[in-house]
């Protein structure tokens, strides 16, 4: 063969969600979207989720073809190759209990003779995400300055909110003062002018001013005489 069945099963699984590799077991794929690692902040694009199932060992006839086609030899040919490597990787994971299939992922044989599937992570198969790559989300500096400058912003509104009020207060406290103060100053003036008014209706300072003038009799007589 120019490639190997490993090549092909990964190309088919780019193209199908379920290729049966006759003789050993099934992948089946299930598309997932992206996702965020909250831990490592890593972030990754939709991909293809492979799982192995065991039970799927009749032949379908996709692989089958999708080789002969590309080998460009018989279906017979092409089921007597599979059938030797689904052998061959059966005696492997008997005999050390752990298996790779290049592109595809790791086989681990448990105690109860259950197969654990690792899928291999570094490709993927969706093919809406061809070319993408895993990226870190790093966290924006931009927004702690920001709130700093909200809490500055903050806290200066109040500083001078703080101050207005007092401005506020002390003129709530003087102007009433001031007014007071005008008021008594030109009560003072009026009480003044109402006091020389009154001085000046004085009846005792006539009346002396009357008796000044006038001339005793006795005098008058003492003169004629």
């Amino acid at each position: 063969m120019k490639n190997s069945i490993s090549s092909y099963i990964s190309e088919l699984l780019f193209l199908h969600d379920c290729v049966i590799l006759p003789g050993f077991g099934g992948f089946i794929a299930n598309t997932k979207p992206a996702r965020l690692n909250p831990k490592t902040g890593e972030l990754s694009p939709p991909f293809k989720e492979l799982m192995f199932n065991r039970t799927l060992k009749t032949n379908d006839g996709l692989l089958l073809s999708y080789i002969a086609e590309k080998e460009k030899t018989s279906h017979e040919d092409v089921l007597e190759s599979i059938l030797l490597y689904s052998k061959g990787l059966n005696e492997e994971l008997t005999f050390s209990k752990i298996l790779r299939i290049n592109k595809v992922g790791l086989f681990t044989l448990g105690e109860e003779g259950n197969i654990i599937f690792t899928q291999d992570h570094k490709i993927n198969y969706n093919l809406s995400s061809f070319g993408m790559t895993s990226s870190f989300a790093t966290p924006i500096k931009r927004q702690k300055i920001i709130e700093e400058q909200v809490t500055t912003t903050i806290i200066n509104l109040k500083e001078r909110t703080s101050v207005q009020q007092l401005v506020l207060r002390a003129a709530a406290i003087l102007l009433p003062l001031i007014t007071i103060s005008y008021l008594s100053i030109s009560q003072q003036d009026r009480i003044h002018s109402v006091y020389t008014q009154m001085a000046n209706m004085n009846p005792f300072v006539k009346k002396t001013e009357i008796i000044n003038n006038t001339t005793s009799p006795e005098k008058d007589l003492i003169i004629t005489n």
